[in-house]
């Protein structure tokens, strides 16, 4: 476990925070009266742990209080996800929920020990990312089109090296083996550092991973880009088209992240906490971070949304991955 602590005192006020701040006191009637700890259910430098700290340094801006942030990963993010359900529903622990853990686990987990819908409550989307697919160098395939070609070509399938099965780059990956009709077979490893440092050394052909962790390697030319997930181009990667612009149809593959709570959290701490957060995706902080790193902010979210997609996406990624049959327990 490993926390960052944010202190208010750190923080410049920005113009108008207090006036909207202290309408959202009035309006929920609830504020924290200790620090809180934002969990997030990856490792310190991992793109959910990118997102998490920015944000947790603009709300304890607007909060009045620090904000630490808890990294609990393993699992596929069921230890972060056991670790708030046993907090207190007060508004002082908050979750950064994964699309792993909202939509996919329970497709990959015959007996998962919690149920997005029945013990968690969403608050806010902030965020999603598309995932780059990446390739050696000597691969002689220069885009989707290629491999495409390349893969039917060849009687054994390529191999590909992902972060842990189950994880937004395999799920999203699979969607995309499977509408472009590649023959894959999928090597899993520690984290999405180690998946493509394997790539770039030649061990495997392929990669796929979010662009805060390939685009460095693609820059330095010891992995080249084929294709982004997704129905619109990565904005670092101009020149890379997407999957859906290859194959001409519409492929869905962005993934997302989202702040939940306890189910039980009074409504009037969630509201307080979704407006805070929204406020805090506004300001310039968070959008240069998380520009740098290839996120996009999700404008406008509210915990009905969130639940409707959540609600929503369900049935179409548990069918993806039960085609793949992807058992992970």
């Amino acid at each position: 476990m490993q926390r960052r602590h944010f202190s208010f005192g750190g923080i410049a006020t920005l113009a108008g925070l207090g006036a909207t701040t202290h309408s959202a006191w009035a309006q929920t009637g609830w504020s924290p009266n200790r620090a809180l700890k934002l969990i997030v259910s990856a490792a310190p430098g991992s793109p959910p742990d990118i997102t998490a700290r920015p944000l947790a340094e603009q709300l304890s801006a607007s909060l009045g209080q620090s904000v630490l942030v808890e990294n609990r990963p393993g699992a596929g993010g069921i230890i972060g996800m056991e670790t708030l359900l046993r907090s207190a529903p007060d508004g002082h622990t908050i979750g950064l929920a994964s699309q792993s853990q909202m939509v996919f686990n329970p497709h990959l987990f015959e007996k998962l020990p919690y149920d997005p819908v029945r013990d968690l409550q969403p608050v806010i989307r902030t965020a999603s990312v598309a995932i780059v697919l990446v390739a050696h160098p000597s691969l002689p395939a220069n885009s989707l089109k290629e491999l495409m070609a390349l893969s039917a070509a060849r009687a054994n399938p390529l191999q590909v090296a992902v972060a842990p099965l189950g994880q937004p780059p395999h799920v999203l990956g699979l969607l995309a083996q499977s509408e472009a009709g590649l023959k894959m077979d999928w090597v899993p490893f520690k984290g999405g550092v180690e998946a493509v440092a394997a790539c770039r050394a030649g061990d495997v052909a392929l990669a796929v991973e979010a662009p805060s962790t390939v685009l460095p390697h693609i820059q330095a030319g010891t992995i080249k880009a084929l294709a982004v997930t997704g129905t619109q181009r990565e904005p670092s990667l101009p020149d890379v088209p997407t999957v859906s612009e290859i194959l001409g149809r519409r492929v869905p593959g962005d993934t997302w992240f989202g702040l939940v709570v306890p189910k039980a959290t009074p409504t009037e701490i969630v509201a307080r906490l979704r407006r805070d957060t929204a406020l805090a995706l506004t300001r310039p902080a968070i959008r240069s971070v998380y520009d740098r790193f290839g996120w996009r902010l999700i404008e406008g979210s509210s915990p009905e949304e969130f639940a409707a997609t959540v609600r929503d996406e369900g049935p179409k990624w548990g069918e993806i991955i039960r085609k793949a049959g992807v058992r992970l327990g």
